[in-house]
């Protein structure tokens, strides 16, 4: 079912909006992000996502959300299992954007959803929001990072990517030609 909507939204979006911009950031990360609900989250109820494109902001927003352990749990959870030091949520979340560190070592998973997200973000010069358990992580769009605890906990993970439409690259010609025989 994540596949369907990652490409529902994908070509809806080209359809109606950028039939000429290459949506390939979008695709990855929402597949990135349901990848990440499905093999660590434990959600019993699955996960949420909202899409919505703002036209006179120039800004596509993704938000998925799940009900679960949260990243910092998760991986102070496997560090333990490990016989590793646990550390701090904000250390643990930290670890989370490690490139190649993963909680599973599924065909899907291998370490490079959230490193791969954020990159993304950052060359799109956009908003990444992260909220789980009792942190919240903000990458702006020149890349700066801000991570801090929240008085409350939450008990699961949100994510919040705002991309700058205005960033999306266009399409290359045989990216067209197959898009029309494909549809």
């Amino acid at each position: 079912m994540f596949n369907a909507y990652v490409f529902q939204a994908k070509d809806y979006f080209n359809r109606h909006f950028f039939s000429d911009k290459d949506l390939q950031p979008l695709n990855t990360s929402l597949t990135e992000l349901f990848n990440n609900v499905v093999d660590h989250s434990e959600s019993k109820v699955g996960g949420y996502v909202f899409t919505q494109y703002f036209p006179n902001k120039h800004q596509i927003v993704i938000s998925v959300c799940d009900f679960g352990n949260g990243i910092p749990k998760t991986i102070n959870l496997y560090l333990e299992k490990m016989g590793r030091n646990v550390g701090s949520h904000l250390d643990a979340l930290q670890l989370a954007f490690k490139k190649g560190f993963s909680t599973e070592s599924t065909p899907t998973n291998r370490g490079l959803g959230l490193d791969n997200i954020a990159s993304i973000v950052k060359s799109m010069k956009s908003d990444l929001l992260i909220i789980s358990n009792d942190v919240c992580l903000n990458q702006k769009p020149d890349g700066s990072v801000k991570k801090e605890l929240m008085p409350e906990g939450f008990p699961g993970t949100l994510v919040v990517i705002s991309f700058n439409t205005k960033h999306l690259k266009p399409l290359e010609i045989e990216d067209i030609v197959h898009a029309e025989y494909t549809l």
